[in-house]
């Protein structure tokens, strides 16, 4: 079903006014320690069942579409946080720590800062917030990470940006695969782990994290960062390892002279 048509229904939905029962029954469903298997019995008659099957799916309606509506509020937050150090420089050295630091204060994620970020600094000029809601983040993400970072406004992003407000997200895949030669799951299939220390963890995750670094890739996935990373240094470090190469075995040859020459002097 298209994303427009989804919305259109949960709006209808949202806007509907509360009946004391559908109240009741979430304000119980809510409380502390609730039994939601008592309150939602396997023998539940049917007119109970479509009160509480309305009013939890009114509740989780409402909290997506006020998620989905603040966080365009929440990228511009960010930005302009970014713009002026003095709001949070008392705290932070840096502006990632200060992002990354809104895990702990607000139980916000380092994912949803970063996407909020990435659409005010990257979208907001050609999706304003009002048009947001119909694509969605999911959908934009996969637009980043298909569109290069400054073409934005041009004419390839603005289709996938109009096409993305009518379409789903399966539909959007197949025309990033098909008109892009972005592979559907591309993301997904090979997997690479290391061991590292805690301190080289956490100076990697901040790495990888910062909007600067996956600026210049274009990227915010590991994968793609550590590409160009191994892209920039393959030729000047594989032309210093041979350089290191070659003057340890000169110098090991050298010292099997110096070793020669002792003993036959001997």
């Amino acid at each position: 079903m298209p994303e427009d048509i989804i919305l259109t229904t949960a709006a209808t939905v949202a806007r509907k006014k509360w009946t004391p029962e559908e109240e009741d029954l979430v304000k119980e469903l809510t409380r502390p320690r609730a039994q939601i298997d008592v309150l939602i019995p396997n023998d539940m008659d049917s007119d109970k069942f479509e009160l509480a099957l309305s009013a939890v799916s009114r509740v989780i309606v409402k909290a997506t579409m006020q998620r989905e509506a603040m966080f365009p509020v929440l990228g511009r937050l960010l930005l302009v946080a970014s713009l002026n150090p003095e709001l949070w420089n008392k705290k932070f050295e840096r502006f990632e720590d200060f992002r990354l630091s809104l895990a702990d204060r607000f139980g916000l994620g380092r994912q949803t800062s970063y996407d909020a970020l990435n659409y005010a600094r990257r979208w907001a000029g050609v999706l304003p917030p009002s048009d947001y809601v119909s694509v969605g983040r999911r959908k934009l993400k996969m637009i980043s990470q298909s569109i290069g970072v400054g073409d934005e406004g041009k004419a390839t992003a603005r289709k996938l940006l109009e096409f993305a407000k009518e379409n789903t997200e399966a539909a959007l895949g197949e025309k990033l695969d098909k008109d892009l030669h972005v592979s559907r799951g591309s993301n997904e299939g090979a997997y690479f782990k290391f061991p590292c220390s805690k301190k080289q963890q956490k100076l990697f995750d901040q790495w990888f994290a910062d909007p600067r670094v996956q600026a210049v890739c274009g990227s915010e996935r590991v994968a793609d960062i550590l590409e160009h990373m191994q892209e920039e240094c393959t030729v000047e470090w594989i032309t210093r390892g041979e350089q290191m190469i070659e003057a340890a075995a000169e110098a090991a040859q050298q010292s099997e002279k110096e070793t020669a020459a002792a003993q036959t002097a001997e």
